[in-house]
């Protein structure tokens, strides 16, 4: 399909309906307590939304991406962005929390599932060689720009009107995408296509325990047992292993299942979710892999730093985005503006180049934490940043979906958003989660331990840090917990002090573990073809 026909057209949907989608996704996250203040529920309620949303959305890419194949990408489109406007308006107009549960964890990310996979594909198809860098570029700047404004935009309207009025801009645009998208073309289609229901089910449920062992994973431990897992009052006995290890276990034999089901088909000429065949494709497999580590490390920075700021210095979420505006303005404006040295300079280093700024600026943010109560400078170094990431964004997507064959984009695309959702987004985030608090406790009670000149068993001192991350969780604040007011007069002094010393040290060793995968990453990177655009 030639793009001259058409123009930019379809480019132009494609970033209106993700824009939709995450100007909602990264607005919420300012207005949770608004939502639920007004719905009058809890935190926990809201919460439980946000994760059957992630489950939604991170186990039915694949499914998605094949649905475009057979009825076409436009009508795919079409459906997507009008499940994901029925959901919207359902979560945004909800009198109680079961409707809200309703709008926001299972219908918007339904719609969401159509829409991702679909417009990434739309671009590899009606753009090609340089223009299609320029289009991804342009995509990956959009979704970048929606992810910076989302919260600043919400919080200011929330702020002054409402955050349904605030949230609604996201309908809005999806209405719009909408009326634009139907005086697109309809893409090559082949209604022969059969997808397969258990295959769905297969990859639904090991992708689905996949993320919900990485969201148990900071509670209960990701290999050996931190607290007992209990069903009501009844204890799950695992003989000291995790329930994490055995939901992984789990998850693993069912994918393995999955593949083996998609190779049975494919010896009895039936048509597979997802013909493992592609991931067979060197330059796909490294593309997806090294895009798979930069969605890791963009939501882990954006979780870590924003925590650490609102935790120590009491940012208000609106203090904190205009914290982070230099590195996610950065990463938008180079996504933006850098696809065309596609053109002069081969992709391939210029993802490398990306992501070896992006291990420089994992030092940068380190040292912009001082030693010091406040010594906090990140400006700098969070543009450092934005260079890195935004040069990686400008390219990958390209570069691994130009890996593909024409017949094989639907689910090629649906694999690169399952691998960011779930792997990216699902178990960066829960790992980092995991690492950041459990390493921020951990070295608060060693430095209340020593102060008290007090020496523990490994097993009392496991039992001091479950009681800290748990009061913690139950208060409103560090100071209303019960462990605080438990603390001696000198501790609670001084307690400022070590907070913010533990949180560094949990910042530390959490970009420690972010730079073994940068580094990962760069090594699949110099596995890519060397060719320039044409």
């Amino acid at each position: 399909m030639s793009e001259n026909k058409f123009g930019w057209r379809p480019l132009l949907v494609a970033c209106l309906a993700v824009l939709s989608i995450y100007f909602l996704a990264s607005g919420i996250n300012v207005v949770i307590a608004k939502v639920y203040s007004d719905l009058n529920t809890d935190v926990g309620t809201i919460q439980l939304s946000l994760v059957l949303a992630s489950l939604v959305s991170g186990s039915l890419m694949i499914t998605a991406g094949k649905l475009g194949n057979k009825i076409g990408k436009k009508k795919t489109l079409i459906l997507g962005l009008t499940v994901f406007l029925i959901g919207a308006v359902v979560a945004l107009t909800s009198s109680n929390a079961t409707v809200f549960i309703l709008g926001w964890g299972l219908l918007w990310p339904l719609g969401m599932v159509l829409i991702v996979p679909t417009t990434v594909a739309m671009v590899t198809y009606y753009y090609n060689s340089a223009n299609r860098a320029i289009a991804f570029g342009v995509y990956g700047a959009v979704a970048s720009l929606a992810v910076t404004l989302g919260p600043l935009v919400v919080g200011f309207l929330a702020d002054s009107i409402s955050w349904r009025v605030a949230m609604a801009i996201a309908p809005v645009l999806s209405v719009l995408a909408l009326i634009i998208a139907l005086g697109i073309p309809e893409t090559d289609k082949d209604n022969r296509i059969k997808i397969d229901t258990l295959s769905v089910i297969l990859s639904f449920s090991g992708l689905a325990l996949f993320l919900i062992a990485m969201l148990l994973g900071g509670t209960y431990g990701f290999l050996m047992e931190k607290r007992p897992f209990t069903i009501g009052d009844t204890v799950i006995s695992l003989g000291g292993i995790s329930i994490v290890t055995l939901l992984i276990l789990m998850s693993l034999v069912l994918i393995y299942i999955f593949f083996r089901r998609s190779t049975s088909l494919i010896a009895a000429n039936k048509e597979p979710l997802l013909n493992p065949i592609l991931l067979k494709n060197r330059v796909y497999r490294s593309g997806l892999i090294a895009q798979t580590i930069l969605y890791l490390t963009i939501p882990a920075i954006a979780f870590m730093l924003p925590l650490f700021l609102q935790s120590i210095n009491s940012y208000s979420p609106s203090q904190t985005a205009l914290a982070m505006l230099p590195g996610t303005a950065t990463l938008s404006i180079i996504a933006f503006f850098s696809p065309p040295l596609g053109r002069k300079i081969a992709p391939k280093y210029i993802i490398t180049a990306g992501f070896m700024v992006l291990l420089l600026a994992t030092f940068l943010i380190d040292q912009g934490i001082g030693e010091d109560t406040g010594n906090i400078s990140l400006t700098f170094p969070l543009i450092i940043y934005g260079v890195g990431a935004g040069l990686v964004v400008s390219q990958i997507a390209n570069s691994t979906l130009s890996a593909a064959k024409p017949k094989e984009v639907g689910e090629a695309s649906g694999l690169v958003e399952t691998s960011k959702e779930a792997i990216g987004g699902g178990f960066g985030i829960a790992l980092i989660s995991t690492i950041v608090l459990g390493v921020w406790y951990s070295s608060f009670v060693d430095k209340q331990l020593s102060l008290e000149g007090k020496e523990l068993s490994k097993k009392e001192r496991t039992e001091m840090v479950i009681k800290l991350e748990d009061e913690i969780a139950r208060s409103d604040s560090v100071e209303t917990s019960t462990y605080y007011r438990s603390l001696p007069f000198d501790i609670q002094k001084r307690f400022v002090t070590m907070d913010y010393q533990s949180g560094k040290i949990a910042i530390s060793r959490a970009m420690w573990v972010l730079r073994c995968f940068i580094l990962i990453a760069i090594f699949f990177s110099l596995t890519l073809p060397k060719a320039k655009l044409e």
